[in-house]
């Protein structure tokens, strides 16, 4: 069963604390929540606790919606949606790919998605990036996205080409509700493109065919000739056999 933990208020809390050790020390007693040794329980690992006043309001944005209430609502859904799965929680995490040095976008995301959890097994974090628009459908594309990609992992694994990456998101963005934005005509390019790469598990290749020449060149990777996410758009594309 999936239980939807409510902890933007927390994380709220926290930016109420002047900037500086004591706050930083309240971010860390926060992930402890309690616990003796003061190890980290909560997957707040992605937050900025320094963070500057932009994040407050975003979080502002988030309580006055009642976005927890949304994740329960969506972790409802989840459980008549799944087959039985193991207990997990699920919370939002606020992060900071604004001003946060700490935090490239896409790595991060990368991460994420394609990487077993090393830590807190039993949560479903669902990052709440500064830079996104706030709206429910967003939201439940996150939630509903990121749950579908925890237990997939599980039983099928981590992906390690692109192929299995493909596979994995189509699977993810089509179960969360995602739509296609890209033309058709740029879907058959984008899988020309794709095609010799399949088997590929050199990460910076990877990286550029799944995000693009633009974000690849934030981070030094090479370019390929594809258009933003490109290769999530193709992903979700090939799942509903739109394209090959």
């Amino acid at each position: 069963m999936i239980t939807a933990v409510p902890l933007l208020q927390k994380q709220r809390a926290l930016y109420d604390i002047p900037r500086g050790m004591d706050r930083f020390e309240a971010y860390l007693d926060l992930m402890a929540n309690g616990h003796p040794e003061r190890l980290p329980t909560l997957p707040l690992e992605g937050m900025n606790p320094m963070a500057r006043e932009h994040v407050a309001e975003h979080l502002d944005q988030l309580l006055a919606l009642n976005a927890d209430g949304w994740l329960e609502n969506f972790a409802a859904e989840l459980n008549d949606r799944l087959d039985p799965t193991p207990d997990r929680n699920i919370c939002w995490v606020m992060v900071d790919d604004l001003k946060g040095g700490w935090t490239t976008r896409h790595l991060t995301e990368a991460s994420y998605r394609f990487e077993q959890a090393k830590y807190h097994f039993e949560w479903i974090p669902v990052m709440v990036w500064a830079s996104e628009p706030i709206t429910h459908q967003n939201f439940r594309i996150a939630a509903l996205g990121d749950a579908f990609r925890h237990f997939y992992k599980l039983e099928h694994g981590t992906p390690e080409t692109l192929d299995q990456m493909i596979t994995q998101e189509g699977k993810a963005l089509s179960f969360s509700g995602a739509e296609l934005t890209m033309p058709l005509e740029e879907l058959e390019y984008t899988a020309e493109v794709l095609k010799e790469h399949l088997q590929s598990t050199h990460f910076p290749t990877l990286f550029t065919c799944l995000y693009g020449d633009h974000n690849a060149a934030k981070v030094g990777y090479p370019a390929l000739g594809l258009s933003e996410r490109a290769g999530f758009e193709y992903a979700l594309a090939r799942e509903k056999g739109l394209v090959s």
